[in-house]
This record gives C-alpha cells, structure tokens and sequence, in this order.
C-alpha cells in the first residue's frame, strides 16, 4: 500500500540465476495512472535489492519486474490510497505555551496538525474540525473555540478565557474525538511583566487587627527568581508611603518565571498569615526581540531530504519566551552567497513548545549556502549560518551514459564508455560513490571482457574491444 507524494519501498530477493544479479539486470515498470515521479534500485549487502518510488496520484497499480531479461510470472499489484484524516495519530500542539498553559487576559492559542492513516501531515484544509471549551472540575460546556483553517494540514484553535482555573478541549474532526481529548489547559492569572513596573499595595495594620491610618513605617521589599541561578541579582522594590497606612510597592525585573517577594517591617518579617512571602510570576516580554538559532546543521546530504534546526524565541533581555508567536511573522531562507540576486529558497517554519520553533528546507542541488533566519524581515541572532549541501547517492536512473563505445566502434580497437553519476536530482557524486557499479557490454557472440579505466573524481569508465561485427 501506497500514498501519493510519499517514498514507498519493497525488497526484491533474486535466486536461482547462473549469473550474479547486479542492479542493471534488474527492471522495473510500474503501470497506472500515472508513471513514478522517483523510481531508484539499490542492491544491498544481502544481495537483494531495495526498490524505492514515488507515486503522484492515488489509484491502482501494477508492478512488472524482469531480472536479467526473465519477466516475473507472479502478477504484483498495489494500491496507493488518498490520504484522509486519522483521529488516532492527529495532534494538538500548544503554540510554544508549555503544557497548554495561558494566562489571563490572553487569548489561549494552539495548533491542530491533520495527520493522515500514514502519519504523515495533510497537504490541503478543509477538513471539518470542532472544539468546544469546557469547565475542568464539571466538563459543562462553556462556548465553542475559535478555529482557523491554514490550508496546509493546520488549523490555529484559539480561545480567550474569562476566569483562571482549569479548562478542558474538546476536539473532533468529522463528529470523532481526537486521541487524547479533551485536553486540559491551565489559566493563570500573570501578575507582572519583564521590563515594565510591577505594583502592588501594603496596607499597615497594628499589633491589634485595626488597619492604620498614619504612614512612617519602615518597610522593605526585596524579590528573588526561583528560576534563575544563585547569582542572579536581587531586586529591591521601591516602596512610597501615602502617609495614611497604606504603601504602594514597585518594582521590575528582567528575568522571567516565578519571583518570591519578601515584605520586612524594621528587618523582622511582616506576619505570615499576612504577607510573609508570596510567587510572583512575570510573564515574558509580549514581542519577540530575537531568536537564537540552534542544532543547525552545517553539512547535510540531498538524501537527507529535509534539514532541520530549533529557533529559540526570547525577549530583548535574552529571557526565554513561553510563546514564539505568529509562525507567519517568521521566515526560513536558503540563501546562495554567489548569486545575490536569488530570492532564496523559502523554508519551513512549525510552533513546536515552550517558545521553541523548528525551522526546515528542503534543498535540491549540492553547493555551499547560507541559511537566513528572519522576523519581521530582519536577520534574527546567529542568522545567516553557513551550511554546505552534499550530493545524495547515486541514482542510475539520473547519472548520464556517454562516449565513442555507445555509437562509434572500431573492430580491434578499444572502446570507451563513460558514467558520470548523478545523484536523483541531477548533481554529479564522486565516481567512488560508485563502486559496485557494473557496467556489461553483449556482443553478438556473448559477452565481452570490460576493463575499468582510471579512476576520476566524477566519472566511472571502461574500455571493451569488439572483436565481430
């Protein structure tokens, strides 16, 4: 079984031959609605071979195999079905949220990512999905969530929150639940944010429970991170007395996450039934200022197909941000220093967690390039990043065939025939990629003695001598 547009594979075992089966005695044709955009043999250790093809239409096909010119007996049918949405292996991610977590006031975003009975992501919308939000401790439905179609397999589900607490997600697609729903979020309510003042109001009560109504009391703020190091500074709060028993305390910090604040009255601590201590959450900064590029590779392979690397979203304190943002306001480019009139190579850019994207592109031609990461239009830290792009392996199907022993024969003479291997997309491979090549040359009276010629960086030869006409 097939699906179109996607790398399918089968194992084709040879015995009962006089002769070694090497891979251009083997032929394969697959007939159907359309012909294979890829079809590639490779001959392995074990001495079988692994077909692999592409398929660009749904439908019924028929494979006809021959080995050194025997055509198989056995009729090889497939089908190569249409994707359509699985529940079981479609996803939920949190938009970089971190747990499917939000806050107050925000508007609680995520992403649907369609996959198909393969697994593999949906290349088209349209397909029919629902949520509704639900209270966490009753299940009662609250109000349908927001969802957008992307085109493209995804779908942004959104909601805003009214209270903080625990919500749960109710997906479907097609009226069946997803795998793992409902799905519970937690709303926070934030208390402050990076950068900007954070207040809050002391009110002074005396020995007796009565709240005062006169300032002059000495009192001091100090907070500390629970997320950051042991070096990280201490922040002290400014407090400013209104003279009438109340005190408005400000403060700010740079580093994300959760704070303790501690209240002390002429250095003892203020009552701990009172205000003794209490978690401070600042939330990151609200725009992303930069993006810190990691895990890219610098030398990938055009077999590799896809290569990939994390952008990390952080706020213009260098804090980690709990959500990367709008995936459309950041752009992937591979981008050739040799050619700057070339637009690039659009890429790929997918919300993973906890302010974290995954950038990937997909490269067809060997060279060195440079990856170009952008928000907004502007190169974020780190971008561009060198990165070399290595030819696949070979391809017979794709390496050129050429020189006088195809068309031009002397009788007595020696011969040439040259390969230049190709990897499928056409870039030529160092000839030492193509060892285990065999290149058989029939004559009228069988076949011929072939001689391998010198070896060169990017061609495979041999030379024959045609003994009758």
């Amino acid at each position: 079984m097939a699906a179109p547009s996607v790398v399918s594979t089968f194992e084709l075992l040879t015995t009962g031959f006089k002769k070694k089966v090497v891979v251009a005695d083997v032929r394969i044709n697959i007939v159907g609605n359309c012909k294979p955009a890829k079809l590639e043999i490779t001959q392995q250790k074990d001495g079988g071979f692994l077909v692999t093809y592409i398929l660009a239409m749904s439908g019924k096909y028929r494979i006809d195999i021959s080995v050194q010119g025997v055509t198989a007996e056995e009729d090889y049918r497939i089908s190569c079905l249409p994707p359509r949405v699985d529940v079981t292996n479609t996803t939920l991610s949190d938009n970089g949220k971190g747990s499917r977590n939000g806050f107050l006031g925000e508007l609680c975003s995520f992403q649907i990512t369609a996959l198909d009975q393969f697994g593999l992501q949906m290349k088209s919308g349209g397909d029919t999905f629902a949520a509704d939000v639900m209270d966490g401790d009753s299940d009662e439905v609250l109000f349908p969530a927001d969802i957008a179609d992307l085109g493209d397999g995804t779908y942004d589900l959104s909601f805003y929150p009214e209270v903080a607490g625990l919500y749960r997600l109710a997906i479907t697609c097609r009226g069946e639940p997803l795998q793992g729903s409902p799905y519970e979020v937690i709303v926070r309510k934030a208390l402050g944010t990076v950068g900007e003042p954070n207040t809050f109001t002391l009110q002074a009560i005396d020995g007796k429970g009565s709240t005062r109504t006169t300032g002059g009391d000495y009192f001091k703020v100090e907070a500390r991170s629970l997320w950051a190091t042991e070096e990280a500074p201490l922040t002290i709060g400014h407090v400013t007395d209104h003279f009438n028993g109340t005190y408005t305390v400000s403060w700010e910090t740079e580093i994300s996450g959760q704070h303790s604040i501690e209240i002390t009255l002429y250095g003892e601590h203020v009552d701990e039934l009172r205000a003794t201590s209490f978690e401070f959450l600042a939330s990151a900064f609200p725009v992303v200022a930069q993006l810190g590029v990691g895990g890219a590779q610098e030398s990938i392979h055009l077999h590799d197909l896809c290569s990939n690397f994390t952008i990390v979203a952080r706020d213009k304190f260098g804090n980690q941000r709990e959500a990367a943002g709008d995936a459309n306001n950041i752009k992937v480019f591979l981008l050739d220093p040799g050619r700057p009139n070339w637009t690039g190579l659009a890429g790929r850019v997918d919300i993973t967690s906890d302010g974290e994207c995954l950038g990937s592109y997909i490269p067809t031609h060997a060279g060195s390039y440079e990856v170009g990461v952008f928000v907004h239009g502007t190169h974020v830290k780190g971008s561009p990043f060198p990165c070399k792009v290595a030819p696949g392996g070979m391809d017979v199907v794709a390496s050129k065939l050429y020189g006088p022993g195809l068309d031009h024969v002397e009788l007595g003479r020696p011969s040439k025939i040259f390969i230049e291997p190709c990897d499928s997309y056409g870039n030529a491979v160092s000839s030492r990629l193509g060892e285990g090549l065999v290149i058989a040359v029939q004559g009228p009276q069988g076949p011929v003695e072939v001689v391998p010629l010198p070896e060169e960086p990017e061609v495979f030869g041999v030379a024959y001598v045609a003994t009758a006409p």
